[in-house]
């Protein structure tokens, strides 16, 4: 090399090392050193490894194109990009720099579970984050799909964003909010403002909803209002729904109306399927139909019938619009009972019944039913009926017969008076009704014999007279069986003869003895 161009190399070289000091100013220049990390920036954000790699492409075919001051490079035919794991294909793409692609037609971005679709998409490998263009974005993971028109999805930490509006539908479930956020790693979306959620068993109405599409369990919070199939309404500043068990937890100003009561609580436990409620703290209880107030601090409801168990402090109030009167009744527990009118209706009638049997009870002790059952013959039996009558008229005579000598009054019961009583002997077929219907028979006879104690007869007369019928009552019961007649007959019968023989003989005057 000539010496005159030699010293012009040179020049050129300092040049060029003092120009590059001149625009590096105070900056101090970090010389890499094998085997140390360089130290970052203080107070730069540390970025994860793979967010700085390169996005990675292929295509069937590209071409330059000019971009400002540079170029950019249009990529047509298959194309497909990946960055932090997440795959990105369109019909066709621009790429501007290492890390910046725009893609056009058919865009579809996948990662795990979570497929996006749109007309037009703008990915940033400096910030990891796919906005997504389409009259109507899709996206979809698992059986939940999002509806939305403006959607974002950071591929490093796999969270979305939507905003302009947007509607969720899992299975039954729907849910339609402003904006929102979705976590694809917990397949939980976040919905705020002017949240809607509904299935063909309930409506809420929120400020924010946080929904898990795996559990179908939702957490709201301010001024969520919920309207159940049943007609039951709930209002909570926040709480869940767990809709495997049908359970709504409510854990701020709690407050539940049904049909016919109204609950308030700090928090509340209210099972819709089965209407029970579990009540915690600050505890009141309005049913207006039966005109109730009920408070505590802790309590249990049930729905149907309307029935409420109520502790730790409990009162309750009855009150009377009508007439401006209260009563206030207060224990260290107390169970309140709703009897409904399909109740009170079936009580009263069972009432009437009871009563209309005891009446009839009442009126067939009074009458002569036993008379006439006695008096009575049995059908089957033709005899049976002649020797019923025939007993009706042999009843006095055996009576007037036992006033003359007690020898006589023997024989009389031994005689044609026993024939009578004891309509079909146990030996010819007999049963236990006969020997009954013989019963109330002797009965009517010695009746018969002491009324006649007040018309002359003496003591004596009338204990022969006793005597004879002790002899029937015998001569009928050996005829009809051991078995014929119940063991406490006797005893019944001969209890209510002593009884009256001896008022008979305490009713006869020392004088009229012969």
């Amino acid at each position: 090399m000539p010496k005159g161009l030699r010293k012009i190399v040179c020049a050129l070289l300092v040049a060029g090392v003092a120009g590059g000091v001149i625009l590096a100013g105070n900056r101090p220049l970090a010389v890499p050193v094998a085997g140390v990390q360089t130290p970052s920036a203080p107070g730069a954000p540390a970025q994860d490894p793979e967010s700085n790699k390169v996005v990675d492409f292929v295509a069937d075919r590209g071409y330059p194109i000019p971009y400002g001051d540079t170029t950019a490079t249009v990529l047509v035919g298959h194309f497909a990009a990946q960055h932090n794991g997440a795959v990105i294909t369109c019909d066709s793409a621009i790429r501007y720099n290492d890390k910046r692609i725009e893609c056009f037609g058919n865009v579809l971005i996948n990662k795990k579970e979570t497929y996006i679709y749109g007309d037009r998409a703008d990915y940033n490998g400096e910030i990891n984050e796919a906005r997504v263009y389409a009259p109507l974005v899709k996206v979809v993971d698992g059986d939940a799909t999002l509806y939305t028109y403006d959607f974002r999805f950071n591929t490093l930490d796999n969270i979305g964003t939507f905003s302009g509006g947007g509607m969720l539908t899992n299975r039954e479930n729907h849910l339609e909010s402003d904006r929102g956020y979705y976590y694809a790693d917990t397949h939980q979306i976040i919905c705020v403002d002017r949240v809607e959620m509904r299935n063909d068993k309930y409506e809420l109405k929120g400020d924010s909803v946080v929904y898990d599409t795996d559990t179908d369990q939702a957490h709201f919070f301010e001024r969520t209002n919920i309207w159940n199939e049943g007609g039951d309404y709930i209002y909570a500043d926040r709480g869940r729904y767990e809709k495997p068990r049908e359970l709504y937890v409510l854990t701020r100003n709690g407050y539940v109306m049904t049909e016919k009561q109204e609950l308030w609580s700090d928090s509340l436990d209210y099972y819709r399927e089965s209407g029970h409620a579990l009540l915690f703290r600050n505890i009141q209880i309005d049913d207006a139909e039966h005109k109730v107030l009920a408070f505590g601090d802790y309590g249990e409801y049930w729905k149907e019938p309307g029935n409420a168990l109520l502790t730790q402090r409990p009162s309750v109030v009855s009150y009377d619009t009508s007439q401006s009167d209260s009563l206030y009744m207060c224990a260290d527990s107390m169970f309140l009972y709703t009897i409904s009118k399909s109740e009170q209706a079936r009580a009263d009638s069972l009432a009437k019944v009871k009563a209309k049997a005891a009446d009839s009870l009442a009126g067939s002790k009074g009458g002569s039913s036993v008379d006439s059952l006695a008096a009575k013959p049995s059908a089957a039996d033709p005899k049976a009926s002649q020797d019923g009558s025939q007993a009706d008229a042999a009843a006095p005579q055996a009576a007037a017969g036992a006033v003359e000598t007690s020898s006589e009054t023997a024989d009389a019961g031994s005689g044609s008076a026993a024939e009578p009583i004891a309509a079909v002997p146990a030996e010819k077929g007999g049963t236990g009704g006969d020997s009954l219907d013989a019963a109330p028979a002797i009965d009517t006879l010695l009746s018969d014999s002491l009324d006649r104690v007040g018309g002359g007869m003496t003591p004596a007369d009338s204990v022969a007279a006793v005597s004879a019928v002790d002899t029937l009552f015998s001569d009928s019961l050996a005829q009809a069986g051991p078995k014929s007649l119940p063991a406490d007959s006797s005893v019944h019968i001969l209890s209510k003869r002593e009884r009256k023989a001896s008022t008979s003989l305490s009713n006869v005057s020392p004088s009229s003895s012969r």
